[in-house]
């Protein structure tokens, strides 16, 4: 359900690009409504996350925290249930209305689009001290991009494709997703630790190994962009006249 509503938010984006004045007040609606979905997946990836790491000596340390981690989930489950049920549906259903009576846009004009998205996919790209919220950002806009060249017209699907094959998109999406997932990991288990007294030695190993993963991560999404950058200045400056 929450890769259904990112995709209804980057075709949402698509249209604004279009009209400034295109309201997003049922957008907002929805996203504060699956900020509980948001906050159930992080639950999950932490749970996944512990059960992966085999060789730690305190195995009662680590089903103590499974079992606490299992109980918040369930309770994040119930709390988004419950306000989908109460308001989500309703929204989703006036969100989808206002994009339907949205004015039709020319396939021909698509292009203006995917050309802006790619330039600002590339200018944060150039930048080489990324923030973590800036590598997020730049997450969100390549999955925009992931998402939309679903229904774009062949030309549109060439600009894309003359900086990024369909393959190496989604790569390098992926790539900055998994090093987000450590990120919310470290500081979801940095904040289990000040509810969990008994817990802190236990957790704040798993922390160190979760950040040393993170920082490797790091290290091979920026090698990345460093060099689709310089191949990018080399071709013929594509994107970038």
């Amino acid at each position: 359900m929450r890769v259904e509503l990112k995709k209804i938010k980057a075709a949402f984006h698509f249209l604004q690009f279009f009209d400034a004045d295109l309201k997003n007040n049922e957008l907002k609606k929805l996203k504060k409504i699956f900020a509980g979905a948001g906050e159930l997946r992080e639950l999950q990836l932490l749970e996944e996350a512990i059960k992966k790491f085999r060789s730690l000596q305190n195995k009662s340390a680590k089903e103590l925290l499974l079992h606490y981690l299992h109980e918040e989930e369930n309770k994040a489950k119930k709390k988004f249930d419950h306000q989908f049920q109460k308001a989500g549906k309703e929204a989703l259903d006036n969100l989808h209305k206002v994009m339907l009576h949205e004015k039709e846009i020319d396939v021909s004009d698509y292009i203006l689009y995917f050309q802006s998205i790619v330039r600002s996919i590339i200018g944060q790209m150039q930048n080489t001290s990324l923030t973590t919220e800036e590598y997020h950002e730049l997450r969100k806009k390549l999955k925009e991009l992931k998402y939309n060249l679903s229904f774009a017209d062949e030309q549109s699907k060439k600009i894309v494709e003359e900086t990024f094959s369909e393959k190496e998109l989604s790569g390098l999406e992926e790539l900055v997703g998994k090093w987000h997932d450590q990120v919310i990991i470290v500081l979801r288990l940095k904040e289990i630790s000040e509810r969990k007294m008994d817990l802190q030695s236990f957790i704040l190993t798993v922390t160190r190994r979760t950040q040393h993963r993170c920082d490797l991560l790091l290290k091979k999404i920026s090698n990345q962009l460093m060099k689709k950058v310089s191949g990018i200045k080399n071709d013929a400056n594509i994107v970038l006249k």
